[in-house]
């Protein structure tokens, strides 16, 4: 294959893939950073969830968003209903939703409307115990301060 059509094979194979994909965006931000923003935060097993489509979304009427109902594992901020509900985004492609599933357990942080993101510090627990360890501990630190 001469040089010339390489370069162009490469070429769209680059412009397929990078039109194509849309991730999510957000800056990381420090526990700290998340902590002050949230006016509630708890781990908790999602037990059910259900697709709501144009009955007062996240941010206007006609969002289509995930309701999750939860059962509270721990408290680090706030008083939240020891089983109630969280609204998240329906999840596309770089919109930073976190896709619910039944029976996981999650670190979900929330502002006044129960609503959040990935890019919030809402993420599923128990694939790197490790990491989920230190920000229990980092989460419990903060609380302890703020008293």
């Amino acid at each position: 294959m001469c040089k010339n059509m390489k370069k162009e094979i490469l070429s769209i194979i680059l412009f397929i893939f990078t039109n194509s994909a849309s991730a999510c965006s957000c800056v990381n931000s420090s526990v700290d950073k998340l902590y002050s923003m949230a006016t509630t935060i708890f781990s908790a097993y999602i037990i059910q969830a259900e697709l709501k489509s144009g009955s007062g979304g996240l941010y206007n009427a006609s969002d289509t968003h995930v309701e999750g109902e939860y059962q509270i594992t721990r408290v680090f901020k706030g008083n939240p209903n020891k089983n109630g509900s969280v609204l998240i985004a329906d999840l596309q492609s770089g919109n930073c939703s976190v896709g619910l599933t039944i029976g996981m357990e999650y670190i979900f942080f929330l502002d006044n409307n129960s609503g959040t993101s990935y890019c919030r510090g809402t993420r599923k627990l128990g694939f790197n115990p490790k990491k989920d360890s230190i920000l229990f501990d980092n989460l419990k630190s903060l609380k302890i301060n703020e008293k």
